[in-house]
């Protein structure tokens, strides 16, 4: 599943970066004046439902994460899984780059048919849960859901309602959203805003450019990957608690471009130290899924969809009001002092979301989690599981003589079957 979501993502990413440079590049190959105007209203329609539809993805793909990784793995493979945003980004790049010397529109083409073929596989092979999963085997289902504390022999209980008045008046979660929205800031202004900060107060040339922007990307995806595997297997480990390890992660993450954005006003216009401090600014940037990246799942595993769908409101929300600021601090002003403005008001925010995590943040189980989860949900599954059979049965009836080939020595690396086959059949 994590596969699917990878690539799910991945794909959405670089549809987003190549389309944006394919219509770069064909708005100016044509002047607007030059296209009709239903023609540029329709492609204004066009976008806006491209993103409406591609924010459904993240806040989807989550709940889908939280009900197949159990509890102790999910940092160690969602920090890979989720940097694909990154590698999408990149993939985007290369992608436009490579087609742009043949035409602009293939790069729309190529992107648009890569999301649609995808769809197939996501059709055939993703499921909602372990329990709905016809090829599971059966002790894969069991070692998920243990590791989610649920019992393996009852079904997983959708809730029915949603208490909004818990979520809304919920401390956690609002330190929660104001981290994400501090922390997605500094990307915004560190990756998106970068190529206009380096033609305009760097003087780096369009193609270059395209290049430099795109290293911050690489190391944020390869410290995405590390950062959540060694911050879980710390955790495992005992060496830092869950909550230290978000404090600690997220600290990083907010604190550490907080110090690059300092050294960049400090250094001005040179250009190997700013462009090192963006990297490093990504590098420390995407140590959030070390920390609180899943912290939705924490605080509400039944709830985690309207958690991470008010979390990525005001990420979007702030993606809108990121360039407006941008916009009006900027302008047409090709000078060093207010990029000087924008990386200051950076830090600000930065620090001031990082503080109110680790005063109002927490990594317990909210008490309105089971609210809205339905007893008759297990009467259903009762009535499923008396026509169908048992997994227990299915599983016998699959290996009958099981009993018998049991051998006397079981490998080091079939101890988690044997353990099963023990508790089971011996």
């Amino acid at each position: 599943m994590g596969i699917l979501i990878f690539f799910s993502i991945f794909i959405q990413f670089l549809m987003r970066l190549s389309m944006m440079v394919g219509l770069l590049g064909l708005t100016k190959e044509a002047s607007i004046d030059d296209l009709p105007s239903s023609d540029v209203c329709f492609d204004g329609l066009n976008d806006s439902l491209k993103s409406s539809k591609q924010g459904l993805i993240i806040p989807s793909s989550l709940v889908l994460y939280s009900r197949w990784y159990p509890i102790k793995e999910r940092q160690k493979f969602g920090g890979f899984v989720y940097t694909s945003l990154h590698s999408g980004s990149v993939g985007g790049m290369i992608l436009a780059g490579l087609l742009s010397h043949y035409d602009w529109e293939l790069v729309l083409f190529c992107s648009g048919t890569m999301g649609v073929l995808f769809f197939i596989p996501w059709a055939l092979l993703a499921h909602e849960s372990p329990l709905l999963h016809p090829r599971i085997s059966l002790e894969e289902r069991n070692y998920i859901l243990k590791g989610l504390d649920q019992d393996p022999n009852k079904p997983f209980k959708f809730p029915k309602r949603i208490p909004w008045f818990g979520i809304i008046t919920s401390g956690p979660v609002w330190a929660s959203v104001v981290f994400h929205t501090g922390c997605i800031w500094i990307m915004l202004v560190s990756f998106y805003h970068l190529p206009t900060f380096l033609m305009d107060i760097l003087h780096v040339g369009v193609e270059k450019s395209g290049y430099i922007s795109a290293v911050p990307c690489v190391v944020g995806w390869i410290s995405g990957s590390l950062s959540g595997l060694i911050s879980q297997r710390l955790q495992n480990l005992g060496v830092w608690s869950h909550m230290n390890a978000y404090l600690i992660c997220n600290g990083i993450a907010n604190i550490g471009p907080s110090i690059c954005f300092l050294i960049i006003i400090v250094a001005r216009c040179e250009l190997t130290t700013n462009v090192l401090m963006f990297s490093i600014i990504m590098f420390f940037n995407a140590m959030i899924y070390g920390g609180s990246y899943f912290n939705a799942m924490d605080l509400s595993l039944n709830h985690t969809g309207v958690i991470v769908g008010i979390v990525s409101t005001s990420i979007n929300f702030c993606g809108l009001l990121t360039m407006f600021v941008v916009i009006l601090m900027i302008r047409d002003q090709r000078t060093l002092t207010p990029w000087n403005g924008l990386f200051g008001l950076t830090i600000v925010i930065a620090c001031v979301s990082y503080i109110v995590f680790a005063i109002f943040g927490s990594v317990e189980k909210q008490p309105w989690n089971s609210y809205g989860v339905d007893d008759s949900d297990e009467d259903e599954a009762k009535v499923i599981a008396d026509k169908e059979g048992t997994d227990e049965d299915k599983y016998k009836a699959r290996i009958p003589s099981l009993d018998k080939q049991v051998p006397q020595k079981i490998p080091k690396k079939n101890l988690r079957t044997s353990k099963f086959l023990e508790k089971y059949y011996i």
